[in-house]
């Protein structure tokens, strides 16, 4: 498996390439929360050049993981004063489970300071995404209420993590980090 980083913007290429597995990951991810109707509306978001907001802006970045030539795992991140936030860390099933979502996680870490916090949204009910975060370092911060469409709400967890507990925690992965230094774990 290999990693890539990259840096907004994201080029257009990239984005209809992602776009597939975004939406294959939205629908096994909230269909069976949110229902097929809903799922099926944010999939259509998909098409309007952002994947819903899912890819980075300007100064964001996203992780790709590949096996081969197929993506399998994506995380977008970004750091503004002291604090960054993590979204759109999706997995494809047969790859959940094996440390992918952690390593992902430290190299979004990685790109912070020691004294930065990482925060997340997830969905209040997504019971084994929650667990994931809690085990990686994130405790419960929050709990809001808000709108994911028009006309549909759901509640939410605001999770946050310190970019130190982060690097403490989780160990550098070097078959997901090929090109290891003696500095932080991923050299992308």
């Amino acid at each position: 498996m290999q990693l890539e980083k990259h840096s907004s913007p994201i080029s257009k290429e990239l984005l209809e390439e992602v776009r597939p597995f975004m939406a294959t990951c939205w629908q096994d991810t909230y269909s069976d929360s949110l229902g097929h109707e809903v799922v099926a509306n944010l999939v259509d978001n998909l098409g309007d050049g952002t994947l819903g907001g899912g890819l980075p802006g300007i100064g964001e970045t996203l992780l790709l993981v590949r096996d081969g030539d197929t993506i399998v795992a994506t995380c977008t991140y970004a750091y503004g004063d002291e604090c960054g936030a993590v979204w759109g860390l999706y997995i494809t099933r047969p790859y959940q489970r094996k440390g992918i979502g952690s390593q992902l996680l430290r190299v979004a870490a990685e790109a912070g300071k020691p004294d930065d916090t990482i925060q997340l949204f997830v969905m209040q009910d997504a019971t084994d995404a929650i667990n994931f975060y809690l085990r990686n370092q994130f405790v419960i911060a929050n709990q809001i209420r808000g709108e994911i469409l028009p006309g549909v709400a759901t509640s939410c967890l605001l999770l946050s993590a310190s970019v130190a507990a982060l690097l403490a925690t989780i160990p550098c992965d070097t078959a997901l980090h090929p090109v290891a230094s003696a500095g932080p774990c991923s050299v992308l």
